[in-house]
């Protein structure tokens, strides 16, 4: 359900832009994610040893996330400045994510949920402000 948010967080951004994204900008797009899939998939299967579906599964949860980013990036580099909120809470999803992996791969360490659901919260609440500032014209 995660990955869905944040295929919807990428439509939403998308919508926002109307016709705004030439068909060059497209094709970067998609090649940068194709590229940032294969990267974290090397780095994954590196750094934390995973294998199969995990591997793969997780790589792509990581790639929407980024894009997820790199989509709010887009936003404000096509004038529309509520996106700020969305660049803001993408850093933040990073971080919370990237705190619950290395907990849950690496070394868990005390009171780790505290950082984790932290950053997490300012995450969504900076994506809904996103949201609604985008939507509504703020």
């Amino acid at each position: 359900f995660f990955l869905l948010e944040h295929i919807f967080l990428i439509s939403q951004s998308c919508f926002s832009f109307g016709g705004s994204i030439s068909m060059p900008l497209w094709i970067g797009l998609a090649t940068i994610a194709a590229a940032l899939y294969v990267v974290v998939v090397l780095i994954v299967r590196k750094v934390y040893a995973l294998k199969g579906a995990m591997l793969y599964g997780g790589s792509l949860y990581a790639v929407a996330l980024s894009m997820d980013l790199v989509f709010q990036i887009v936003g404000v580099s096509l004038g529309q400045l509520p996106f700020v909120y969305g660049i803001v809470g993408g850093t933040f999803f990073l971080l919370s994510d990237g705190i619950l992996t290395y907990t849950m791969f690496k070394h868990n360490f005390r009171r780790s949920d505290l950082p984790i659901m932290a950053t997490y919260l300012i995450a969504q609440l900076l994506y809904t402000t996103a949201f609604f500032a985008s939507t509504l014209g703020w």
